[in-house]
């Protein structure tokens, strides 16, 4: 098994895609995995946010590997500040023949207040 660095507090502007973390790998099959983490402040009101695995720092990824948590334009309120949203992102195959770096990718439309967002991925090669 494989770890990628945690990233605790990146910067999400509203609607851009960011990538959170990344794993370099090696040819072969591997199944990669991860864990993200959504955290407003306590003016933060978010509609959605979504998280993937992808082969390009740019994207999120298949919709079909995406953690996804809806708000509904729900106010975070200082209550809940400084207690992320957990979630696991789906187990997806990659195969490579090249050494190739996989990111942990996130998005958020959000109304009011800043998020950060983190995460942690893993792999285990197959074959």
């Amino acid at each position: 098994v494989t770890t990628g660095t945690i990233t605790v507090s990146v910067s999400m502007p509203s609607t851009v895609v960011t990538s959170l973390v990344s794993l370099v790998l090696q040819p072969g099959d591997w199944d990669v995995g991860g864990t993200i983490a959504f955290q407003g402040n306590s003016a933060f009101t978010f509609a959605w946010a979504k998280g993937g695995l992808s082969s390009l720092s740019t994207l999120l990824g298949s919709y079909e590997y995406l953690t996804q948590v809806y708000g509904a334009d729900t106010a975070i309120g200082a209550g809940r500040a400084g207690y992320p949203i957990l979630a696991p992102v789906p187990m997806r195959r990659f195969s490579v023949a090249v050494p190739t770096t996989v990111y942990m990718t996130a998005q958020s439309t959000y109304s009011a207040g800043t998020l950060t967002s983190g995460g942690s991925i893993w792999a285990r090669r197959v074959r």
